[in-house]
C-alpha cells in the first residue's frame, strides 16, 4: 500500500472490498477514511453506524478511485483490504479474507 497515496484520500468515502458483514451479512456501506498515521494505519468510520476502526497498513492492499460517484461533492472510492471486516453490536473484528 502507497502510504503517501493514501495520505491524500483523508476524507474520501470508500466502499470496502470485500464488503464487510454485519451480524454475518454484507452490508455495502458507505465507509470514511478518518486518519492515516505514519507508523501505525489508517481509521476508517462507517457513516450509517458509526463504527469505526483503525486497520493495519498490511490489511489494505490499495486505494481504487470511483469518480462517477463524485456528485455529491465528496470523492468516492474503493478500499480494497487484504481482510475482511465484521461488525458485531458495537465491535469490529478483523478476520481472514475469503478466498475467491
Amino acid at each position: 500500500m502507497n502510504k503517501d497515496k493514501l495520505k491524500k484520500c483523508v476524507g474520501y468515502r470508500v466502499l470496502l472490498e470485500p464488503v464487510a458483514l454485519r451480524s454475518g451479512e454484507p452490508h455495502n456501506d458507505v465507509w470514511t477514511i478518518e486518519e492515516v498515521l505514519d507508523k501505525k494505519g489508517v481509521r476508517i468510520k462507517n457513516s450509517a453506524t458509526d463504527h469505526n476502526k483503525l486497520l493495519g497498513f498490511d490489511s489494505v492492499h490499495h486505494y481504487r478511485s470511483d469518480p462517477s460517484q463524485d456528485y455529491d461533492g465528496h470523492t468516492h472510492g474503493v478500499l480494497v483490504l487484504n481482510v475482511q471486516i465484521e461488525l458485531r453490536n458495537r465491535e469490529v473484528i478483523i478476520k481472514e479474507r475469503p478466498r475467491e
